[in-house]
């Protein structure tokens, strides 16, 4: 089971990776050498003041053991480096699961991946007692890391509760666009060691507020506001109140070429990550996805751009301030998801048509280890998390 050391750091042993650890300072995972575990848990624990090497203080000691203009993010997330697993095996265990705890959501983004699961799509829970299930059925099978989702997370009426019959297990990570933050989310956050993924696709507001635009049922409320106003609002909030903030960018035809700029300014203003999600194409996205995205050669420059061009300028430019990571979404079945009825699913990529696929048919509300295998595949999973893919 995962384990909060004295450092804050989340901890759990791995038969084959060894230890993974989540830092909730940095919202980052890392792999980490079998040789190292004594030494390290010793470390991580404030046993001793001497980690394994200069790499584990320089990743895992951010925000407690040094200051951040001292991290340095590197990739792969394998410490102290990749050289120590000639093979990577997968993950025993998941790493993260994408808890949806509501498909209700202020906004109504042209790339939405979760459309299957949202609007009344999957039954939401209505009372605490399914929320404490819920819970305890996430915690059964011991992820590391559990990230509420949605939807947006900051409309459930649930969400305190959650995080509260979480907080200390598992790492907390909680993903919004930030449209309805208020200072009692900011509390809540401070509190219980929560990190922020803002999701917030440019620095250009026409750009973000064509791609995500506000839902009709938001805007009948507070028809002043836009996306981007409001996620620049909420980052802002955040980093003033000492909340640990990333952000989450999708990459489209749209932002692409603003990307670099938009990098700048978030590392000027102190964000400690960004996150580039290459879009995922579903059934329910499909018309959205090739204006989005554009055909087979269209899809490969984009990817080839973001891989190449800013995971480059990162190493160059940001590693010492802020990570850069990019998920492709190519390898299929690589996530687990917790619809807000409490069922688990994995996102099918092999077929737009396919949808979401039901890991357990028996038990789908808690699901065994042996059917998680046999329906995700684990080692995508891993790849994801601890950014080699």
């Amino acid at each position: 089971m995962a384990i909060q050391t004295q450092s804050g750091i989340f901890i759990r042993t791995d038969p084959a990776l060894g230890l993974i650890a989540y830092s909730p300072f940095s919202g980052l995972f890392y792999a980490c050498a079998h040789k190292d575990k004594e030494q390290l848990l010793s470390w991580l624990n404030k046993q001793t003041s001497n980690p394994p090497s200069l790499l584990y203080e320089q990743t895992l000691g951010v925000g407690w053991a040094i200051e951040n203009k001292e991290a340095q993010y590197r990739t792969p997330h394998l410490l102290p480096d990749a050289t120590n697993w000639p093979i990577v095996p997968p993950s025993y265990n998941p790493i993260l699961i994408n808890w949806l705890i509501t498909g209700n959501c202020p906004l109504n983004c042209r790339y939405c991946y979760a459309q299957d699961l949202m609007h009344g799509k999957s039954k939401e829970p209505s009372t605490e007692e399914e929320i404490e299930l819920i819970v305890h059925n996430i915690l059964s099978v011991d992820p590391l890391v559990v990230v509420l989702t949605g939807g947006d997370p900051l409309v459930s009426s649930y969400l305190e509760q959650a995080i509260k019959l979480l907080h200390r297990k598992v790492g907390i990570i909680v993903d919004t666009s930030g449209y309805t933050l208020s200072e009692k989310h900011i509390k809540l956050f401070r509190d219980h060691d929560v990190f922020v993924r803002l999701s917030l696709d440019s620095e250009i507001p026409r750009i973000n507020d064509y791609l995500r635009p506000i839902s009709k049922n938001a805007l009948k409320q507070t028809s002043s506001r836009s996306s981007s106003n409001s996620a620049v609002e909420a980052l802002m909030n955040l980093i003033i109140n000492d909340i640990k903030v990333s952000i989450q960018s999708v990459a489209t035809k749209k932002n692409q070429s603003d990307f670099e700029y938009f990098a700048n300014k978030l590392y000027k203003i102190g964000v400690c990550g960004w996150r580039i999600l290459l879009i995922t194409k579903t059934k329910d996205n499909k018309l959205q996805f090739d204006k989005l995205v554009g055909d087979k050669i269209s899809q490969r420059r984009l990817n080839e751009y973001t891989y190449k061009n800013l995971l480059t300028k990162q190493q160059k430019f940001w590693a010492n301030k802020m990570s850069v990571q990019v998920t492709s979404n190519q390898n299929p079945n690589a996530v687990l998801l917790v619809a807000p009825d409490g069922a688990f699913y994995t996102e099918s990529n092999i077929s737009a048509d396919v949808g979401k696929v039901l890991i357990d048919e028996v038990y789908p509300t808690r699901p065994s280890i042996e059917n998680i295998h046999k329906t995700v595949n684990m080692y995508a999973h891993t790849a994801r998390y601890l950014n080699f893919e």
